[in-house]
Order: C-alpha cells, then sequence, then structure tokens
C-alpha cells in the first residue's frame, strides 16, 4: 500500500474511533432526545457520518507526511481527556471552555487528575 493510503486509512481508523467512542455520552443524549427507532435511526447515522467527516477534514489538514502518527497521538489523547470531563462532569467544550482550561491553575488542575482520569485515558 502507498504511504498516502495508509495515513488516509489511519486518519479514518482514528476518526471512526473517536466519533464512536469519545462521543458516546452525546450520541446516548440524542438517542434519549430522538428515540432509538426506525424512523430516528438515518439521523442518528447521518450525525455520526457527519462527526466522522469533519474530524477527517481537520485531521487531512493537520496531517501531513512525519506528523501523521504524532497528530493522531495528541488527538486521541485530547479527545479522551475531553470524553473523559464530558461523561463525568457533563461539561460540554466550546470556546469558552477552551478559554477556561487555559486559566486554570495548577490547584484547580491538581484537583481535578485523578486515577479515573488515567484510566479513561488509557482506555481510550
Amino acid at each position: 500500500m502507498r504511504p498516502g493510503r495508509s495515513s488516509a486509512l489511519l486518519i479514518l481508523a482514528v476518526a471512526v474511533f473517536v466519533a464512536l467512542f469519545a462521543n458516546a455520552a452525546f450520541f446516548a443524549s440524542v438517542a434519549n432526545v430522538y428515540g432509538v427507532s426506525a424512523k430516528s435511526a438515518p439521523f442518528i447515522v447521518s450525525l455520526f457520518c457527519f462527526i466522522t467527516s469533519i474530524f477527517v477534514l481537520i485531521l487531512s489538514a493537520v496531517c501531513h507526511r512525519t506528523v501523521v502518527k504524532p497528530m493522531l497521538i495528541v488527538f486521541l489523547l485530547l479527545s479522551s481527556v475531553i470524553a473523559y470531563f464530558a461523561n463525568t462532569y457533563g461539561t460540554i467544550f466550546d470556546y469558552r471552555m477552551i478559554g477556561n482550561v487555559l486559566e486554570t491553575n495548577s490547584g484547580e488542575a491538581r484537583d481535578l487528575f485523578n486515577v479515573s482520569l488515567l484510566l479513561y485515558i488509557l482506555l481510550l
């Protein structure tokens, strides 16, 4: 397989994995609101495809040649941390939350860092 193809497949695999597993709470909320039925299934599937395609688009833009694997590793680590806080505390990450993260002092960060977070990162 050519190097470009293997990078594209790796990006697609990571995007599908993150969309499926790191967004479990999101999809559970969507299923709770819309229900799981033959009528809502196309919407849920299209939402999954949309999220996956956004991840593929972003990752394809930042992953070039030698930085593919390091960028995907960083993406997986960040998505697992975000998924932990979203699932544990019900946090929604937007541009304001990124500002809050950057303003967090070491005491607050130490309070949030625990074994549960480490296990979550290792599993995802």
